[in-house]
């Protein structure tokens, strides 16, 4: 059973799961008295060919890019990211400090940890992210047998077909 699986139930089954974990028993412990199923988020799935910090680094920086964490704003607090993401706060401890390390984000003592104000390193950070995603696309794509000129032109028709689809929205 897959962790993105696990819904809120109000079956005492779930309790006989030999995977149940203590953090999962407390979202069971916690569930809502209506019995509403709800799915829980995945901000704690990982791939393990990656250390857990600098995958919670990557999700953070993309959340800041996206933002949900804007510029001079607050970083949840170490225990509340633990919460997040369900990992120990030293995993997230490390990660605050590759961020602080990076320059993206700054602590302020006795404040907490802030994304930092410097739009030129926000918009360095948007670049790399960008590179990376692009160059993982087309390695991915290359490996498949997918010649970049295959690529080029689907890109073109996907842009087409998207841009007829948000004009018919429109009008």
């Amino acid at each position: 059973m897959y962790t993105s699986d696990i819904v809120y139930c109000n079956s005492i089954e779930r309790l006989a799961e030999p995977n149940l974990n203590l953090l999962q028993l407390w979202d069971f412990l916690r569930q809502r008295p209506e019995g509403k199923k709800k799915t829980m988020s995945m901000d704690h799935i990982f791939d393990e060919s990656q250390p857990i910090y600098q995958q919670i680094v990557q999700r953070i920086n993309a959340k800041i890019l996206r933002g949900e964490y804007p510029p001079g704003g607050k970083l949840p607090s170490v225990i509340e990211a633990a919460m997040i993401y369900k990992v120990n706060h030293n995993t997230i401890a490390r990660a605050y400090s590759e961020l602080i390390r990076s320059g993206i984000a700054a602590t302020q003592r006795g404040e907490g940890t802030f994304v930092t104000k410097d739009e030129a390193k926000l918009k360095d950070l948007s670049q790399e992210m960008k590179r990376t995603l692009m160059t993982n696309f087309l390695q991915s794509s290359q490996a498949l047998g997918i010649s970049v000129d295959e690529i080029i032109a689907f890109l073109k028709e996907a842009s087409d077909e998207a841009g007829a689809l948000s004009d018919r929205e429109k009008g």
